[in-house]
Parts: structure tokens; C-alpha cells; sequence
């Protein structure tokens, strides 16, 4: 099996300790693939109400909710943290050679070979400039 698993930074009372702790509990997993994503409260959600009261909303124009670009920030951290974070999440996850070497195991064909390099500019971006958009 892979298994892919999806982690959030930047939820309601995150700090710099728990975003580590989350990265460290991600490492410690047998994972083939992870997405991270920025918590990004979504306009009539109970999230959105919650999150007016406890941090900052940087925008409302929906058009800035990428869910890989801040646009709440909780009490205590920055946006530039929640940016630094969130790069060095990718960058810690999948540029370790056990992950490298698990995913080469379940290459069987070339379209998986190429699903992979497809994906290298898009990782690339989000590890290194925290864009989404490759």
C-alpha cells in the first residue's frame, strides 16, 4: 500500500512548537506522499467566525484562499513563520532518501516514473518559494 496523509498548519492556538511537533510526527509515519496545507477559513464556516476572534484574517477576497498561502494568521506567529514552516514541512518530508527510495519501490511503469516527475516542479515551488502553482 502507500499511504498519503494530509497535515494542517496555522489552525486556531498553533504555535511554532506544535507545527514541529506535527512535522516530527509526520517523519515518524511510513507515509509515500503528504500534502500540507495552510489553514484557510472558508467565508459562512464556523472556522471563519473563530477565526476573526482568535488571530488575524490578512484577506477576504476568496480569490487569496489557496490553501497553500496564509490568510490567517494565529495569535503568536507571523505569516513569514506560517511561510517558513510550511516550506520546510515539504522540504523536510520528501527530501529525506528513505521516501525517495520507498517511492522508487513502487515505481512499476513508466507512467509512474512519470507521475513522479510530473510532480517535481510543483514540490520544487512549494518547498522553495511556497507557491502552489508550478
Amino acid at each position: 500500500f502507500q499511504v498519503k496523509a494530509f497535515f494542517m498548519l496555522g489552525h486556531l492556538g498553533e504555535t511554532r512548537q506544535t507545527m514541529d511537533d506535527t512535522l516530527e510526527f509526520a517523519l515518524s509515519l511510513p507515509l509515500t506522499d503528504a500534502t500540507i496545507q495552510i489553514t484557510t477559513p472558508l467565508r459562512g464556516t464556523p472556522l471563519f467566525e473563530e477565526c476573526e476572534k482568535h488571530g488575524t484574517l490578512l484577506s477576504h477576497d476568496d480569490q487569496m484562499y489557496s490553501f497553500f498561502q496564509p490568510v490567517f494568521i494565529p495569535e503568536g506567529l507571523t505569516a513569514e513563520e506560517l511561510q517558513a514552516a510550511h516550506r520546510r514541512f515539504y522540504r523536510r518530508f520528501y527530501l529525506r532518501p528513505t521516501l525517495m527510495w520507498r517511492n522508487l519501490k513502487h515505481a512499476r511503469r513508466p507512467s509512474d516514473m512519470t507521475k513522479y516527475l510530473r510532480a517535481v516542479p510543483l514540490v520544487f515551488n512549494v518547498m522553495f518559494t511556497n507557491q502552489a502553482n508550478a
